[in-house]
């Protein structure tokens, strides 16, 4: 009952649009992405501009604000476009002193709701991996497989002791373009999330192939 009404909630959240959202400080993170996209010189018309203005509201702002009377020693934000139709999937994992949690929502119809807790060691393992990343160059459509998106396609907000960073993330992130290990294409985003993704929890970190 409690997960229906907050799902509602969440979705009457998610119907206002983008553009209507006030810059936030949300652990220190824009949650517009205006600043890290002016940062990174991302045009108008480059295609994840297109996107989070079309998309609604970021909800890692109520699950933050849920946590707000608890010490948040570290959390990781993802954004980037499902897949198969470009909805706006969110992930967001917080690390307080006693545990760690886990959120995901796709904002579908009707939307994707899921949380649970993390095995504290895991997300230890996986926010040390990820928060020493530096963002990639910007992928032009020569570079990466056809119909797949240029330019940038998601963000990854790092925080962590009262310090915050965003970065850009590109497909690379995602699938390597590189990687000539037909059994493993994941990217360094994929690799490093599957043992935090894992229900079961018994993998350990993977040896992946990107490099920070």
């Amino acid at each position: 009952m409690r997960r229906n009404i907050l799902l509602l909630f969440l979705f009457a959240f998610w119907l206002q649009p983008a553009w209507a959202q006030n810059r936030t400080t949300t652990l220190g993170w824009d949650l517009t992405y205006r600043s890290v996209l002016a940062k990174n010189k991302v045009g108008k018309k480059e295609w994840i501009r297109k996107w989070l203005a079309e998309e609604r509201q970021t909800p890692a702002t109520i699950w933050v604000s849920q946590w707000e009377k608890k010490s948040i020693f570290s959390a990781i934000l993802i954004e980037f476009p499902a897949f198969h139709a470009a909805e706006r999937t969110t992930m967001l994992f917080v690390r307080t002193k006693t545990g760690a949690h886990y959120w995901d929502a796709v904002q579908s119809t009707p939307p994707h709701l899921n949380n649970r807790d993390l095995n504290p060691e895991i997300y230890d393992n996986f926010f040390k991996f990820a928060s020493s990343w530096h963002q990639n160059k910007s992928l032009s459509q020569k570079d990466i497989p056809k119909d797949a998106i240029p330019g940038f396609m998601g963000i990854l907000s790092v925080y962590e002791g009262g310090k915050s960073r965003q970065m850009l993330l590109t497909m690379e992130d995602f699938i390597s373009l590189e990687s000539k290990d037909d059994k493993d294409k994941r990217g360094r985003l994929m690799c490093a999330l599957a043992p935090v993704l894992n229900k079961n929890e018994s993998d350990n970190m993977p040896e992946c192939n990107e490099q920070p």
